[in-house]
């Protein structure tokens, strides 16, 4: 009984002594670093290349670059049964992504905006 006694003294010294280790780890002053490394060089950004000009109809379709995409926009107008006159914007993106001898996948998005509500 003596043995719990004692144990169930030194329970609580030995949580505030934890806690004022913590604290105190804490409190530390920040120490400065010296080295002698160098940061790396900075790389150049290459220069853009003009594309060439749009060439119709072989610039309709899908070519063999890395990512391209398409878009489709449009309005559309309707009439509720009220004789309200509602309008709608709609657009379809498609992505078509190449990466070197896996064939080409394929995203979509398509999303529909009702104008008139906003």
């Amino acid at each position: 009984m003596e043995r719990d006694l004692a144990r169930n003294a030194a329970q609580p010294c030995l949580f505030i002594l934890l806690l004022l280790s913590l604290i105190l780890s804490s409190c530390s002053v920040p120490g400065i670093v010296t080295t002698d490394a160098q940061l790396p060089a900075v790389k150049t950004t290459p220069q853009t290349i003009s594309l060439p000009p749009v060439r119709f109809p072989q610039d309709e379709g899908a070519h063999r670059d890395l990512t391209e995409w398409w878009y489709y926009t449009g309005h559309m107008n309707s009439v509720t049964p009220g004789s309200h006159p509602r309008h709608y914007g709609f657009e379809l993106v498609i992505f078509q992504a190449l990466r070197s001898d896996l064939p080409p996948v394929y995203a979509a998005h398509f999303a529909i905006s009702d104008v008139t509500r906003g």
